[in-house]
């Protein structure tokens, strides 16, 4: 799924708010699998199997890459921790050689590669994603979209993608929402609003 929208109009308060960084307004429900996840902690969301990978990244800095996904690793048992560890090594090669070097020395694409490895390493069922070409160069870029698009084709994950640029997103998507001033403006299948002729000149008239 994608969401689109202008800045200012809450994607990324959106997704904080999924996350549990942020408190909704009285009255506002949210529920995931069944269960209601409105005033539950960051922490027992992602327990209960919701992934955030924030804009700009935010890796753990001063650890280690191996030490950012073993942190990540402690919601599924230890018998499958480094299997799964493995796994991210598989998807981004990149990172295998940067196991022990301090996260915020990578660079920006190998750190947006680690967070969204952090959040795979979980075994997830959701994946949050807030804008994760921001500031990278194009060949990076294409290489980590190249990457979830295996994910989604290979795998049972739902990511909840949040992209400025669409002609990214769309192909990882099922279904659009489109937010304005922190509403839903418009919402159905990718078939349907990429052909809406406010989508095409809004996200699609340049480049």
């Amino acid at each position: 799924m994608s969401v689109l929208g202008p800045n200012g109009a809450g994607k990324t308060t959106l997704l904080r708010t999924i996350s549990g960084l942020v408190r909704p307004e009285a009255g506002a429900s949210i529920r995931f699998q069944g269960k209601e996840i409105v005033g539950c902690t960051p922490y027992r969301i992602a327990k209960g199997g919701i992934a955030h990978v924030p804009e700009g990244r935010q890796v753990f800095p001063a650890m280690s890459v191996n030490e950012n996904l073993e942190v990540a690793s402690v919601r599924i048992p230890r018998s499958r921790r480094r299997e799964r560890i493995d796994s991210v090594y598989d998807l981004f090669s990149e990172l295998v050689s940067r196991k022990d070097q301090q996260a915020g020395s990578l660079s920006g694409g190998e750190q947006q590669m680690l967070a969204i490895g952090r959040a795979i390493v979980s075994e997830c069922e959701l994946v949050l994603i807030d804008e994760p070409s921001m500031g990278l160069a194009p060949i990076v870029v294409q290489r980590i979209f190249k990457t979830l698009k295996d994910i989604v084709r290979d795998t049972a994950l739902t990511l909840l993608l949040v992209e400025q640029n669409a002609k990214l997103s769309l192909p990882l998507s099922d279904r659009i929402y489109v937010l304005s001033q922190g509403a839903i403006a418009m919402e159905g299948p990718v078939s349907e609003i990429h052909g809406n002729q406010m989508i095409q000149d809004m996200y699609f008239a340049k480049g």
